[in-house]
């Protein structure tokens, strides 16, 4: 079971929800939550927020459930149908140096990134 599964687990059993009724509430089977819960499915993206707003969690609550979602990816897609040339081109690049960035590099990406989307 994953960090994330286990959370999720406390949450249902907090809020006195069985797998079935939570599944109904996420629009999933049963036993599609029993393998997110297990680790055998990935993470829908949406859910921590999702499942915040359902059970009414706080944000540190809902902060620990998408750094555990996030620990559990092992592949990321990027959508790119639909992405100009830029995004497209900005996305390959990364792709391409992603094994050979070094950590000041990554430091730097990371604080970026962090920085940006705590004002958006």
């Amino acid at each position: 079971m994953t960090e994330f599964g286990k959370l999720l687990k406390k949450v249902r059993i907090d809020c006195g929800e069985l797998l079935y009724h939570m599944a109904k509430k996420l629009e999933v089977s049963s036993s599609f939550l029993s393998a997110v819960e297990n680790g055998t499915k990935p993470v829908p993206l949406e859910w921590p927020q999702r499942i915040g707003k359902l059970y009414g969690l706080d944000e540190e609550t809902i902060q620990k459930l998408t750094q555990a979602a996030e620990d559990t990816t092992k592949q990321v897609r990027i959508p790119l149908e639909n992405a100009s040339l830029e995004k497209r081109s900005l996305a390959m690049s990364f792709a391409r140096r992603f094994d050979t960035m070094s950590q000041k590099e990554i430091d730097e990406l990371l604080d970026y990134f962090t920085h940006n989307q705590e004002r958006a």
